[in-house]
């Protein structure tokens, strides 16, 4: 337990710039992109930033960096979608790999949406079928709800996990 809580919000108009060049361009060296990301200005992170600003101020998305004892481990990101909280990215800082970080960060954000009082049904997360994280969501509660086949560049399935939340 935190004494004080380890996310921060971040502005996306003024603060997306930080987190995308110390932390988001981490994220494109393993991202398996969907198929719909081809031949647009969304398939390639690096020098797309203002394309993606757009789309998460267009979406209402909400950055969370996560920092335990002022050392920036990583972020998740989440937008409401009628009852379902989705969670739309999560990513472990290179660095702070390997140390279970993205565990306690699942599990100290589903703590956070509770103390915030977010309200929602279910939490949902999409991911590729070989993402490491996988396991993570399993050890946290979630389930795997379906799989979308076939819809990544390289061929990989979709999957689509859930866990029921009320707060």
């Amino acid at each position: 337990m935190y004494l004080h809580s380890p996310f921060s919000k971040l502005d996306i108009t003024t603060e997306f710039d930080l987190l995308f060049h110390e932390i988001y361009i981490e994220w494109e060296k393993s991202w398996i992109r969907k198929k719909e990301y081809i031949d647009t200005n969304l398939y390639q992170i690096e020098g797309n930033i203002e394309a993606w600003r757009t789309v998460y101020l267009t979406n209402e998305v909400t950055l969370l960096l996560y920092t335990i004892n002022s050392k920036k481990v990583g972020y998740i990101g989440f937008s409401i979608r009628e009852d379902s909280l989705l969670i739309t990215e999560l990513l472990i800082k290179e660095s702070e790999r390997g140390k279970k970080w993205g565990e306690r960060l699942v599990q100290d954000f589903l703590r956070f949406i509770s103390d915030q009082k977010i309200t929602c049904n279910e939490i949902v997360i999409e991911t590729n079928q070989s993402n490491i994280s996988n396991k993570i969501y399993l050890n946290t509660g979630f389930i795997l709800d379906k799989i979308i086949e076939n819809d990544r560049e390289n061929g990989e399935s979709t999957h689509v996990y859930i866990k029921p939340f009320h707060s």
